[in-house]
């Protein structure tokens, strides 16, 4: 939540602050990825597309260890964000107004800026989730 605040304060996106440095590629090998680990929030994220300071899109791979949690990230008009649970269950915890969706492995969501968005695992497994976020203007 704190790294998707800092981001938008400067006008970029998560993916682009977690990037290497380098040129950017269209292929990104899963060998070259760095995931950034969160100890407190029991949370891995890693970037799944090479990043630019003026990228429109970015896409993440969050993992949740049982208990794990993510920030809350606020999603500015203009924004969308699509999200796929590969594995385990996710809860998505959004307001205004407040509601708690629950998707399985194999569910998706799409949500729409401005909201704010954080995720949890209540379950005893490892959840898996592809966040993909999109500028759309």
């Amino acid at each position: 939540g704190s790294l998707q605040r800092i981001a938008e304060a400067l006008g970029l996106t998560v993916a682009y602050l977690l990037a290497q440095t380098g040129t950017a590629s269209a292929v990104v090998r899963k060998a070259g990825r760095e995931a950034l680990r969160s100890e407190w929030s029991k949370a891995t994220v890693e970037p799944l597309v090479s990043a630019s300071a003026d990228e429109r899109l970015q896409a993440v791979l969050t993992r949740l260890d049982p208990g794990g949690r993510t920030g809350v990230t606020s999603y500015a008009p203009g924004r969308r964000l699509f999200a796929y649970c590969t594995a385990g269950l996710a809860i998505a915890i959004l307001n205004e107004p407040v509601e708690e969706l629950s998707l399985e492995a194999g569910d998706s969501i799409v949500v729409d800026g401005p909201r704010t968005v954080a995720w949890e695992n209540r379950s005893e497994g490892l959840t898996e989730l592809l966040v993909v976020t999109a500028r759309l203007s």
